[in-house]
């Protein structure tokens, strides 16, 4: 098992590996600071917006990326508002069930309506979702707090499980990222977690390259997709940099 100092230098290896290797530095470090300027962002996100990324969420579980990415924005239009979604009836499930604009699975489908019905009790109650957030005094940066009061009760919305969660609470601006099993595999090979279903561990990892770099670990959560790619550069940058 490698000591946690190796992490923020292999990080750090592979962050100026790619900034030289990228086809255009201008958009690396644009998209470097959009993405460290995530911390606390549900602030400033409104309760559409919010609703959105959940929406985005559910889609985006256990597909690939690339499948669900071309067809966000009809999935955003039809399901992403909380106010039309939530009155969706049967017949409007089965339409958008044979919309081939969207990804037609009915179960993420009938999530998303239920999802929205849900989020709307909430805002009721609390006047935002990011009031709601704020009320379980949970510090964005404070890991304990996240594990213990935000993710059991952000679990009761369909399809937010031990991995989704943590995406979520990412795209909001919360200290962790998505600890899913590419990145679990991918540090069970380096032999940086003992047992390949840690996610905690693989969290706690990234936590520390954050603290250690001074980058969000929304930065240090991007970089999976070169660490998934097998080192390809390309890859990267085809995603972020062209």
């Amino acid at each position: 098992m490698q000591h946690e100092f190796d992490f923020p230098d292999v990080f750090v290896r592979i962050f100026d590996f790619l900034e030289k290797t990228s086809t255009d530095r201008g958009l690396f470090w644009n998209k470097i600071e959009e993405l460290n300027n995530y911390r606390g962002r549900y602030k400033f996100m409104t309760d559409k917006k919010i609703f959105s990324t959940l929406t985005e969420i559910v889609f985006f579980s256990g597909m690939k990326a690339r499948n669900v990415e071309k067809k966000l924005p009809a999935i955003r239009e039809k399901l992403g508002d909380p106010d039309i979604t939530s009155k969706y009836g049967e017949g409007d499930i089965k339409r958008l069930v044979e919309n081939e604009s969207i990804i037609r699975h009915e179960r993420k489908i009938r999530a998303c309506v239920e999802n929205a019905k849900r989020f709307k009790r909430i805002v009721k109650k609390y006047g935002s979702f990011s009031n709601y957030l704020d009320s379980f005094r949970v510090d964005v940066e404070d890991f304990n707090g996240i594990k213990k009061k935000l993710v059991p009760a952000l679990k009761n919305f369909s399809y937010l499980n031990n991995v989704t969660v943590y995406h979520f609470l990412m795209d909001l601006g919360f200290g962790v990222m998505k600890p899913d099993r590419t990145i679990c595999r991918l540090f069970y090979r380096l032999g940086w977690i003992e047992n390949i279903g840690d996610e905690e561990k693989v969290i706690e990892i990234c936590r520390n390259i954050s603290r250690k770099t001074g980058y969000w670990i929304r930065v240090v959560d991007n970089f999976r997709i070169f660490l998934s790619r097998r080192g390809n550069a390309n890859a990267w940058n085809k995603r972020w940099c062209v």
